[in-house]
């Protein structure tokens, strides 16, 4: 439902403003600004992406109360759309960028899923965010983050 979508994004947004963590690893983001090196850095990408998604799950907990009906389908149809805002590509690669973060939505959520389950303890998200730590504490080292696990 596009009501919900948009609901979502705009919490996201508000999350993803106050987060200082996340702030630092857009501004990185921004200045990959070739697919080169976009692809040198393909797994702070990913990274990144997990970073967003767990955000939207939080932003989504914050106004349950305002939205109805709402699917998962909503919320990575929001991820996906405030993710395809940040990144910039040449008009002629456009087409391309939607299915490819559609790709790492899903790949983010599956591997969080597997790890945490299908409860993400937003409470611990949420005090992690507010303290300016990385949301992905939650988890510890992540499949593609190739550290390991704990």
């Amino acid at each position: 439902m596009r009501e919900n979508v948009e609901k979502i994004k705009e919490a996201l947004s508000t999350l993803v403003a106050d987060a200082r963590y996340l702030k630092e690893r857009m501004n990185e983001l921004s200045e990959w600004n070739s697919l080169k090196k976009a692809r040198e850095n393909l797994s702070n990408v990913v990274d990144f992406v997990g970073r967003i998604v767990v955000f939207a799950e939080l932003a989504t907990s914050q106004v349950k109360d305002e939205i109805s009906g709402l699917q998962s389908k909503d919320k990575r149809d929001a991820v996906v759309e405030y993710l395809d805002g940040l990144i910039v590509l040449p008009w002629f690669l456009e087409p391309f960028d939607g299915p490819i973060i559609r790709g790492l939505v899903d790949y983010a959520v599956d591997k969080l899923n597997e790890r945490l389950g299908h409860d993400w303890g937003l409470d611990r998200i949420e005090e992690l965010a507010i303290h300016g730590r990385d949301i992905l504490d939650i988890a510890g080292p992540l499949p593609w983050e190739g550290r390991g696990t704990k």
